[in-house]
């Protein structure tokens, strides 16, 4: 079976990680179960230090051979602080810098969930984890588990994807690639729009490695590329509020009427488990074939009345765009581009005037 690895040195807290993301994946009905393993891997480490005797880098190498020993591991889930472990492990930095070796995604939170509800601490994280590789699942615990069963389910659906396809498909062009694996192979050309370079350069490896370690690193890498840059930034695919804002419907009416109204344009693939996106492009050739104007003519189409869609900044204006910060609709004249860390494809993601004003002197880029 399947493995989730998860790391904490409060076994209170792993035991309630590790209990609800069981729980969630039974739900779901994903052939994977969420384990502990502390003790077998830290007793791993000290003996692959001893034989090694390279303290420097015994670390990293020893859990990357542990990975590779243990195929079976899809994911790692690990607390940010691990200064409580009674290991040479004593952040997470070293279990990401391993498992990136050995092609397999790692998860990080914090215990300290009460600092994510602010704009100040959502621009420091974003900004910062969309540099690394490492996915952000900081939340409680229930939510914690959504993004962790949502994750290794998006994994291993490209893991498969992958293996069904003829030898050569890892060939073709990286673009290509993802567009079949999120089953829209004609929108290639779209998807170079958005930005590899700040992953691919932490996973350049050697064309002579096995062949299971190069498709075990093409999962890794193509999946970071779907959840951290395409699916978040609103562009070629849609999160409901991004949605709402741009076919000009309340977000609160959007969700309380759309039924299955829209569901033709739904995205269903990896990491699509539990949170919906819609093809907007689709979408576009809907209304334009319909001839609506918006979505409040489509949902008058259906006899429901709704309001428009008002720039959260100013409401007097309507939106039309998404403050990926605040996660909020938003005006073009109250928002902000332009940042290295928004994708050139990702043209109605911005950031609130405020927000850049008040906050960004205070994150370095």
């Amino acid at each position: 079976m399947k493995e989730i690895l998860v790391i904490d040195d409060d076994k209170d807290i792993l035991s309630s990680k590790l209990a609800e993301i069981n729980k969630q994946l039974k739900e779901h009905q994903i052939n994977c179960e969420a384990v502990d393993k502390n003790d077998e891997f830290k007793n791993y480490i000290e003996e692959f230090d001893k034989k090694h005797m390279e303290p420097f880098s015994a670390v990293e190498d020893a859990f990357t051979q542990y990975l590779f020993n243990n195929s079976q591991i899809k994911l790692v889930v690990v607390d940010r602080d691990l200064s409580e472990l009674d290991s040479k492990i004593q952040s997470e930095s070293s279990i990401t810098k391993g498992a990136m070796m050995a092609g397999v995604p790692v998860c990080g939170y914090s215990r300290r969930t009460d600092s994510l509800a602010n704009d100040y601490a959502n621009l420091k994280r974003y900004i910062k984890y969309s540099k690394t590789n490492l996915i952000d699942v900081s939340n409680e615990t229930v939510e914690c588990a959504k993004k962790v069963v949502n994750i290794v389910d998006g994994f291993i659906r490209i893991d498969n994807a992958i293996t069904d396809e003829d030898p050569d498909f890892l060939k073709q062009k990286r673009s290509f690639v993802v567009s079949k694996i999120i089953g829209k192979d004609y929108i290639s050309h779209y998807l170079e729009n958005y930005n590899i370079r700040p992953i691919m350069n932490d996973l350049a490896y050697n064309l002579e490695e096995p062949v299971d370690l190069k498709q075990r690193i093409n999962v890794h890498l193509n999946g970071l590329w779907i959840y951290k840059y395409i699916l978040p930034q609103p562009g070629i695919l849609l999160n409901e509020k991004a949605l709402a804002s741009y076919i000009n419907v309340d977000p609160i009416d959007f969700n309380k009427n759309k039924g299955n109204i829209l569901d033709d344009f739904k995205y269903t693939g990896p990491f699509g488990l539990n949170e919906d996106y819609w093809w907007r492009h689709e979408i576009d050739d809907f209304l334009l074939k319909k001839k609506l104007m918006d979505g409040i003519e489509l949902f008058a189409l259906h006899g429901i009345t709704v309001k428009n869609c008002k720039c959260s900044v100013n409401s007097e204006i309507d939106a039309g765009y998404y403050c990926v910060i605040s996660n909020d609709p938003v005006s073009f004249e109250e928002s902000q581009s332009g940042f290295s860390w928004i994708q050139p494809g990702a043209d109605l993601a911005r950031v609130k005037n405020d927000i850049v004003d008040e906050l960004m002197p205070f994150v370095f880029e």
